[in-house]
């Protein structure tokens, strides 16, 4: 006696049309509770942020030109917006401290708060690397860490990792702006 091995026409048939009836569910599933409109909407949000973002970023460019020409090399500025710029800036002197994590390192000068400055960057001397390291707020990487931060009580300098034996009570100093 001969015996079939493979399918059957019927089992094919019976296959092809749970694929469909499958197929017809998912396509129905797709297009029936919006999400193409759902998608739509979304990229319609996204372009129109993206045109307020592109506004804004086009405003501020305009206003920094009123005060600055030049490019990021040469800054050219007149003798008004100098003394406004010296007159609002202020260098404190500072040690870098010889251990890791967030510690102070100045206190705000008269007349600078937390509410009405910023900080604008930190420069410290390393003599282990003969080399200036430029420290601005947010600026860490794996290997070291150098980070500035204001808080009520006064300016915190964060050293980690190669930092610490870079800038260890190096003398420094740090740039503040009133706004």
């Amino acid at each position: 006696m001969k015996k079939n091995e493979g399918i059957t026409l019927i089992v094919l048939v019976i296959t092809i049309i749970l694929l469909l009836i499958l197929a017809g569910v998912t396509i129905g599933q797709l297009t029936g509770n919006g999400l193409f409109d759902k998608v739509k909407l979304a990229k319609k949000k996204s372009d129109e942020a993206q045109a307020k973002e592109n506004a804004t970023l086009g405003d501020y460019e305009n206003e920094i030109d009123k005060y600055v020409s030049g490019n990021r090399d040469s800054i050219t500025l007149t003798a008004e917006q100098y003394d406004e710029l010296i007159n609002k800036t202020i260098v404190i002197d500072i040690i870098a401290p010889n251990t890791s994590g967030w510690l102070k390192v100045a206190d705000y000068p008269d007349g600078y708060n937390i509410n009405n400055c910023s900080v604008i960057g930190c420069r410290i001397y390393s003599e282990l690397w003969d080399k200036q390291w430029y420290v601005v707020p947010g600026a860490t990487s794996t290997n070291w860490a150098l980070n500035i931060t204001m808080r009520e009580d006064g300016i915190y300098l964060y050293l980690w990792g190669q930092s610490v034996e870079a800038v260890k009570n190096q003398p420094g100093k740090i740039i503040l702006t009133k706004f």
